[in-house]
């Protein structure tokens, strides 16, 4: 009998159902497409900002008013107070008195421009605001040089005014702050001379002599001490006002 011949099976694995699109996934791309490109935008946005705010900015002219530099109330104390010396070395006393009153307009304290205020005042009679300044200088330095040159300005106003015990105590104290001024001690030796203190002016002569290099200072205290009288004031003496 027969086989009875049956149709081949063929046995096909099931082919798979075609692929729906991933939606999940084509979002999640393109949100890192747009996340990566404002990354790149913000980068470009920051690099601008520290290029404006770190780099030297470009000053641009304009058309407005220029001001003027700032001068500081140093500079114009000294350069005033230079003025007022040269003019003062040129015994021009009323310009220079005019230069070292804008000095003190500015720092009232300033030693250098009282005690050549004080001069300058000196020079022209004022005595009184001339004392008054050789004091202010002296209370408010304490270079000896300057303290010296005041007390010995006020020795020769007073000297000037023919009050000798007076000129001698100031003479005194330029002494005191410079031993080696000689001028200043034979002055406070003349005025002890003129105050009738015979003994303590030789006493000072003799100082003199003995000490100073000055040649001619010792001729004109050669001259009193052997009996010449000093001279009264200090015009005649050639150091008064003007002189």
């Amino acid at each position: 009998m027969p086989k009875p011949e049956y149709p081949v099976l063929q046995l096909v694995p099931p082919q798979p159902a075609p692929a729906k699109p991933d939606r999940i996934r084509d979002l999640l791309l393109l949100s890192i497409g747009l996340l990566v490109g404002m990354i790149l935008v913000a980068g470009v946005i920051l690099g601008l900002l520290l290029a404006y705010f770190f780099t030297t900015p470009t000053t641009i002219p304009t058309s407005g008013p220029v001001r003027p530099p700032v001068v500081r109330p140093g500079i114009l104390v000294e350069g005033a107070h230079q003025e007022g010396l040269d003019l003062l070395q040129n015994k021009r006393y009323v310009e220079a008195e005019a230069k070292f009153r804008r000095v003190l307009e500015i720092e009232p304290i300033h030693a250098g421009a009282n005690l050549n205020l004080g001069i300058c005042l000196f020079h022209q009679n004022r005595f009184n605001e001339s004392t008054m300044r050789f004091d202010q200088a002296i209370e408010s330095t304490r270079d000896l040089q300057m303290r010296n040159a005041a007390w010995n300005y006020k020795g020769l106003i007073e000297w000037e005014k023919q009050n000798y015990e007076m000129a001698a105590w100031n003479f005194g104290k330029a002494v005191n702050l410079s031993p080696k001024d000689y001028t200043s001690l034979a002055f406070e030796g003349f005025m002890l001379d003129l105050a009738g203190h015979e003994s303590e002016a030789q006493d000072i002569y003799r100082k003199v002599l003995n000490e100073s290099p000055d040649s001619f200072l010792k001729d004109v205290v050669r001259q009193v001490q052997q009996g010449s009288k000093p001279p009264s004031t200090a015009s005649n003496a050639g150091v008064g006002p003007g002189q």
